[in-house]
């Protein structure tokens, strides 16, 4: 991939017999080398943390996607490092909300 995004969301979610909750949604998209966009996963967390960052990038990997160019992540604390025990070879930018 030349691109890919890492993004959370924290949405409310009803869970019988827990009621209403928040959970934490990552969601992966790539953008291949030929300028297709993918929706490469999303992943169902309680909180969202830079271990469970790393988590999502290894099964990435595991899934087939063996070289990315660029992260664009947000600025959450100890991303940048956990993309580079999975990925050393890619870049690391940070998105800028607006």
């Amino acid at each position: 991939m030349a691109f890919v995004s890492l993004d959370g969301l924290v949405l409310k979610l009803f869970q019988e017999e827990e009621g209403v909750g928040r959970v934490s949604v990552s969601v992966a998209r790539g953008v291949s080398p030929a300028g297709e966009r993918k929706v490469l996963g999303y992943w169902r967390f309680p909180s969202e943390n830079a271990f469970r960052g790393e988590s999502v990038r290894r099964e990435l990997r595991e899934r087939g996607v063996a070289q990315v160019l660029l992260f664009l992540t947000d600025g959450l604390p100890g991303r940048a490092e956990a993309m580079q025990r999975v990925y050393p070879l890619a870049s690391w930018q940070r998105c800028v909300g607006a």
